[in-house]
């Protein structure tokens, strides 16, 4: 069972079952029961507070982060959008689109320091004062719809095609998943395909925003899960297999 475990889990599989998974419910819309139908659009933020509640209680700090700004952007996009105008809620879902791959990018190279410590604290503050500057712009209906227009520049013309995911933010996209992904790191790991999952999401239209959210907030839980696993099994010094690893390795020699 560990051995099965550490194939799906510690390679790094899992994030992109999760992708596959929601990416066929999305396109299968009939596989979910009417009455769970509430689980997919509020699934994300069940994650969310999960994986919150995982990170912090393994001071996991930056897998904190990344949940908190998944849970609010997620919020802004599907909440009523009292007090904003529509070209104040069009600003903030395109701004979405940079932040999201940005702070996952800059947390894919900062240590790992914890949730309650200054640079936690300092982490904290820097993502409120992102989120706040976002939508302390979208109240301001002539700001917004002039941000809009400058983040949503396109550098070539393509129709209808992808007309929801701005090219520079795509570029963006892919620069990051391509940096993270090279760092071959469990966590880092997650991040990445997070950011792939609302990409993929926005290209495929507002109706499957959901969906990428989801596996957004699924991959990073299961990015915990990898970091979990490694913390019990691998020693962080050397890179090698620990002593839980040598204790499960002959207990399974001892049974045959």
């Amino acid at each position: 069972m560990r051995r099965a475990y550490s194939i799906l889990v510690s390679a790094g599989l899992a994030p992109f079952l999760i992708l596959g998974a929601c990416l066929v419910l999305a396109l299968s819309p009939g596989l979910v029961p009417g009455e769970l139908a509430g689980l997919v659009r509020y699934g994300p933020f069940i994650l969310a507070v999960l994986g919150g509640a995982i990170g912090w209680w393994f001071n996991r700090g930056r897998a904190v982060f990344v949940m908190i700004l998944l849970l609010v952007c997620y919020w802004l996009l599907v909440g009523n959008g009292g007090g904003f105008s529509a070209d104040g809620l069009a600003f903030m879902r395109i701004a979405t689109l940079y932040l999201i791959p940005v702070n996952l990018l800059v947390l894919g190279f900062t240590k790992e320091r914890g949730v309650l410590n200054p640079r936690g604290i300092a982490r904290m503050l820097v993502l409120g004062l992102q989120l706040f500057v976002m939508l302390m712009l979208a109240g301001k209906a002539d700001v917004g719809a002039a941000l809009y227009q400058v983040l949503n520049y396109r550098l070539i013309d393509t129709g209808s095609f992808m007309a929801d995911m701005p090219q520079p933010a795509l570029i963006l996209a892919v620069v990051s998943v391509g940096i993270l992904l090279a760092l071959h790191r469990p966590l880092e790991t997650s991040f990445a395909a997070a950011i792939i999952a609302i990409a993929v999401a926005t290209v495929m239209g507002p109706g499957f925003i959901k969906f990428g959210y989801l596996a957004a907030t699924g991959v990073v839980l299961a990015g915990l899960a990898q970091e979990a696993w490694r913390m019990a099994f691998v020693d962080d010094l050397t890179g090698l297999p620990g002593r839980r690893a040598l204790d499960h390795a002959l207990a399974e020699l001892g049974s045959q």
